[in-house]
């Protein structure tokens, strides 16, 4: 389903629908990988370079492929627990952590005239501060995930219908959203119509019925 809804940003995603595509995702890429692996392991010398590459290509192809819809499927499981897309900034101090250190690490190499022991100080200051930039980085995902992990809002959000009554389920359709019937009005429903039935059927004596009195009888004869 996601890859049919490839860059909508909009509704709702249950949380079957998110990571069993997250599921999906890492299953072509794990097969993929694992195919580069084996034909750079298993031909003959000189022979598995090609398969190899031609794998890695693949792969890179494949997660390229995956970069919108995995995002766009992100923002609708945020929409269903009534979130908006900024929680995603949850992710910016992971991602930034790489990028500080290797434009400090190409910062002290482009400084030529600084001495190797400055140079040294810098880089283990600019690795320190990555490794707590990714530690925050770590937290902070920890967090999005137990919120994408959360079940949704019931009923109807700002973001949408509720995605778990759509597709021809009980009580869905339009204008479903405020008269949808639940399990429990369903029991309600259902308790109501057991003690009618109750109510309404006839109450049998436990003593045999008399048997209706003859004409001679009722003279006495």
């Amino acid at each position: 389903r996601p890859l049919i809804r490839y860059a909508d940003f909009s509704g709702r995603a249950r949380r079957s629908e998110y990571w069993g595509f997250v599921l999906f995702q890492t299953f072509v890429g794990g097969l993929l990988t694992g195919t580069a692996v084996i034909s750079l392991t298993q031909a003959p010398e000189g022979g598995g370079e090609m398969g190899f590459f031609a794998c890695l290509t693949l792969a890179a192809l494949a997660a390229l492929a995956f970069v919108t819809p995995h995002l766009a499927v992100t923002v609708r499981r945020l929409h269903d627990t009534n979130r908006s897309a900024w929680w995603l900034l949850l992710q910016a101090p992971g991602a930034l952590s790489p990028v500080i250190f290797f434009g400090a690490a190409v910062g002290m190499a482009g400084g030529g005239t600084r001495s190797p022991d400055a140079v040294a100080a810098a880089m283990v200051s600019a690795a320190a501060g990555a490794m707590l930039l990714l530690m925050v980085g770590q937290v902070c995902n920890t967090i999005l995930m137990v919120i994408l992990w959360m079940r949704g809002t019931d009923g109807e959000n700002r973001y949408g219908a509720d995605p778990r009554y759509d597709h021809g389920r009980l009580g869905a359709g339009p204008g479903a959203g405020t008269g949808r019937l639940d399990e429990a009005r369903l029991d309600a429903i259902f308790a109501q119509a057991r003690q009618a039935a109750e109510a309404a059927a006839p109450v049998r004596s436990a003593w045999p019925e008399a048997p209706a009195a003859t004409g001679f009888g009722r003279r006495g004869v």
